[in-house]
């Protein structure tokens, strides 16, 4: 791992090390994609556009077909559909919610597992969306 300092100067501008440029094969001009991790960490990568048309966005669209196809992602025609799949991931995540029963009588709940914390912020999402719009109508 390769680690350097930074500091954050005027107008939020850092400098990119050297060491970490030529890692990263990065020049002056290129773009550089920073994401924000749940953690609460920067990632930093390197980015490129790619241009409608060409063989390169054709392999492109090829793979991220293929990643809806093997589920790692989903479409949705519309915002209704999108709703419908919501609703039913809320009630999966209220199902993973209850208590389980262990062999002395006792009840436990269960450690999240990452797609079960996924699910879970879902349903809390969709339901805040719906206490919304029912408190925007009541006050109608």
């Amino acid at each position: 791992m390769l680690r350097e300092l930074v500091r954050l100067r005027d107008r939020n501008q850092v400098t990119l090390p050297s060491a970490i440029a030529a890692k990263l094969s990065v020049r002056p001009g290129d773009l550089l994609e920073l994401i924000l991790t749940e953690k609460g960490h920067v990632e930093l990568r390197h980015a490129r556009v790619v241009v409608a048309g060409t063989d390169e966005a054709a392999r492109e669209e090829r793979l991220a077909m293929n990643d809806v196809r093997e589920g790692k992602y989903s479409t949705f025609n519309t915002p209704q559909e999108f709703d419908r799949y919501v609703d039913r991931l809320r009630e999966q995540a209220e199902k993973i919610d209850e208590p389980v029963a262990m062999a002395s009588g006792a009840k436990a709940q269960m450690p999240w597992s990452g797609p079960q914390r996924a699910l879970k912020k879902l349903a809390e999402m969709k339901l805040k969306k719906t206490a919304g719009q029912r408190v925007k109508k009541e006050k109608s």
